[in-house]
């Protein structure tokens, strides 16, 4: 039995900043130290960089 590499359906951009991923999270229970009920995410596709922001 053989298993096959997973090949990627969407190869990353050749450029940065092309393309830029976010998605907006909440409203959850458990708040942040400051409070807050909702996150961002963000990922640069170029250098699939990920950043978190309350």
């Amino acid at each position: 039995m053989s298993k096959e590499t997973f090949k990627d359906k969407n190869p990353h951009t050749s450029k940065p900043l092309k393309s830029i991923h976010t998605n907006v999270c909440g409203s959850i229970k458990t708040k942040s130290t400051k409070g807050f009920t909702y996150f961002f995410i963000y990922i640069i596709d170029y250098s699939r960089f990920m950043s978190t922001y309350f």
